[in-house]
């Protein structure tokens, strides 16, 4: 028997353009510490983390996101002062601008092979971090990324 995830529940969803998949929005009446986001939401793939969908929530301190997540929306952990952990998985391409600005409290973050595109500010203020690891995938870094 393999190790139960919890998953974090009372997240603000919304169902994509497409019809087949969805966003998390924002925190809705979750208000722990560990977030785990589902890979599916009423039965269908979760695919992004929207912008602004965390944004100052300085409860969190560890960030799990599931295989299946291909976007981290602009400004989508800004301000999360006491985030010290997240799980990018393989699926990322876009991490978005400010996505962890002012992350202060993390200290390691480790890409996956696959992100193509680094925004400006992704990782501003994150005096934490003290080496972070580009992947030969990726194509853009914006100017002010590791700010």
């Amino acid at each position: 028997s393999g190790i139960e995830i919890k998953y974090s529940e009372g997240l603000d969803y919304e169902l994509n353009s497409d019809g087949n998949s969805y966003s998390v929005v924002g925190m809705g009446s979750f208000n722990g510490t560990v977030l785990n986001i589902p890979e599916e939401y009423e039965g269908k793939p979760v695919t992004d983390i929207r912008e602004s969908a965390f944004y100052r929530c300085y409860v969190l301190e560890s960030v799990n996101l599931p295989n299946g997540i291909t976007e981290i929306g602009n400004e989508a952990f800004m301000y999360c002062y006491n985030l010290k952990s997240v799980t990018i998985p393989q699926s990322v391409r876009v991490i978005g601008d400010d996505a962890f600005c002012f992350c202060f409290k993390l200290t390691e973050i480790k890409l996956p092979n696959n992100v193509e595109n680094i925004g400006n500010g992704a990782f501003s203020y994150c005096t934490g971090l003290s080496e972070i690891v580009i992947p030969d995938s990726v194509k853009t870094i914006r100017e002010t990324a590791f700010v």
